[in-house]
């Protein structure tokens, strides 16, 4: 027997899940407030593949923002600690530099070296849940920021170092 759950108002469901921050909500795309990571996984479901959504933890989390692509059926995260000399960085499982990069990486083709594919790219709930950690308090254990994914020119153009 198969039994089915018809959500006649999803939003009314979902603003009894969770409470809003009343005075600084985190937001996706700087207008929807995002009532928990479940509310996140929900809102990243509807970004098209090749589409990327924006996390902005606002001011009483020190602007930290962070943004996520559907590639392929999984996601790649980036994130920017809100300072005006930081620039928005691929996380990846690993410590700071052990970023596989290999010596034929030419500019932004990560999607070519299966190598960095598994580390960066995550699964849809996973990736939510890195987004909504990095914005509270930073980056899960065992998880790091890099630059590598740009080619080495780029990284100079935009004044960052090797990680």
């Amino acid at each position: 027997m198969t039994v089915t759950l018809m959500l006649t108002d999803p939003d009314t469901w979902l603003e009894g899940q969770v409470e809003l921050e009343p005075d600084h909500p985190v937001l996706w795309g700087n207008r929807t407030p995002i009532r928990g990571v479940e509310h996140l996984g929900i809102l990243m479901s509807g970004l098209a593949e090749g589409r990327h959504g924006v996390v902005d933890g606002g001011p009483s989390r020190q602007h930290r923002w962070g943004q996520t692509m559907r590639v392929e059926g999984r996601w790649f995260v980036e994130v920017h600690d809100g300072s005006a000399d930081d620039y928005a960085r691929r996380v990846f499982r690993g410590e700071p530099g052990e970023y596989p990069l290999r010596p034929d990486f030419v500019g932004n083709l990560w999607h070519h070296n299966p190598e960095v594919l598994a580390v960066e790219l995550f699964a849809h709930f996973a990736a939510a849940q890195v987004l909504w950690a990095w914005v509270h308090t930073g980056l899960p254990e065992g998880l790091s920021r890099t630059l590598r994914h740009f080619s080495a020119e780029t990284r100079q153009r935009i004044g960052m170092g090797d990680l």
